[in-house]
């Protein structure tokens, strides 16, 4: 089967991508198994992100971002060729991804799961901070730009090397960033409330990224009331990070609401086995104590 990719408007951008695929789902998930499997530097972001989509069937499979990032790519090359110095090739990255093809943030309808969705947002050319920085570093390692993801809370933002002090901020069109102003950025976001950490900016692995990418589109569900898919992105984020505890109780707390008795208590047992001295405890042990009682009436 082939899939059409549609790449923007501008013309460097408006063509037409043909991809065959020659995965099915099985493989699809054996692959997504192999990838979490790889050392962090090994992992494809997209691939992975792509995969985890078509596992909970919120994307087809015949829709992988590959060749329209290879198009992107092959447009955007001689713009960066061209460019002298790493701080100009940034710029002409920029340019190209945030003006010429319109990558930019939806701000209307922000918490849209489909603003999650790689494939979605390579053809609506809007999406959130993280799938658009997904797509400027698969581009930017294309034509030997180097963009990392950082920690940066709210909001993701990139981190551009050997380039010192120097931000991408993809749902902004772009925009060329120092550390002052993700600062006022972080005080505008946190209303605040969160002080700024030149950690903050600090490179984050493909772990870290995709671990952050199940969590918005956890939450991105629940907004709409869709408990049980929710309970698909957080089982991978299990899978992909095991030690995630509070995530453990998240499901547990989740199954319940679904009456999924067996798998609550499993969960919720679990959190307190490890955090033992948890705030929440009370809660947790009310809640594991009418699993229980649920589970008596059914046996």
């Amino acid at each position: 089967m082939r899939t059409k990719v549609r790449l923007g408007n501008a013309s460097a951008c408006a063509r037409f991508v043909w991809k065959r695929q020659t995965m099915n789902s099985e493989q699809a998930v054996q692959r997504l198994e192999l990838l979490r499997r790889l050392p962090d530097e090994a992992i494809s972001l997209a691939e992975a992100m792509h995969l985890m989509q078509v596992r909970v069937g919120a994307s087809e499979l015949e829709r992988s971002p590959k060749a329209a990032l290879d198009a992107l790519a092959e447009a955007c090359e001689p713009r960066v060729s061209a460019a002298e110095g790493p701080q100009a090739r940034l710029v002409a990255l920029c340019q190209f991804l945030g003006e010429e093809c319109g990558f930019q943030g939806d701000e209307e309808d922000y918490h849209d799961p489909s603003n999650s969705d790689l494939s979605t947002v390579l053809d609506t050319r809007k999406g959130i901070p993280l799938t658009l920085s997904v797509i400027y570093m698969e581009v930017a390692m294309r034509v030997g730009v180097s963009l990392s993801a950082t920690g940066f809370p709210y909001h993701l933002l990139l981190t551009a090397s050997p380039l010192e002090d120097t931000y991408v901020d993809p749902f902004r069109a772009g925009r060329v960033m120092r550390g002052h102003e993700c600062a006022k950025l972080l005080e505008k976001m946190s209303k605040g409330s969160l002080e700024f950490d030149a950690r903050y900016l600090e490179p984050v692995g493909s772990r870290d990224v995709l671990t952050r990418a199940l969590r918005n589109l956890k939450f991105a569900h629940l907004l709409r009331g869709e408990v049980a898919r929710a309970i698909e992105y957080v089982t991978m984020m299990l899978e992909w990070r095991p030690r995630l505890t509070t995530e453990r109780r998240d499901r547990g707390l989740l199954r319940a609401q679904l009456k999924r008795w067996s798998g609550a208590m499993s969960d919720l047992d679990a959190y307190l086995r490890v955090r033992p001295e948890a705030p929440d405890r009370m809660r947790i042990e009310l809640e594991l104590m009418k699993a229980r009682k649920e589970i008596l009436k059914i046996n």
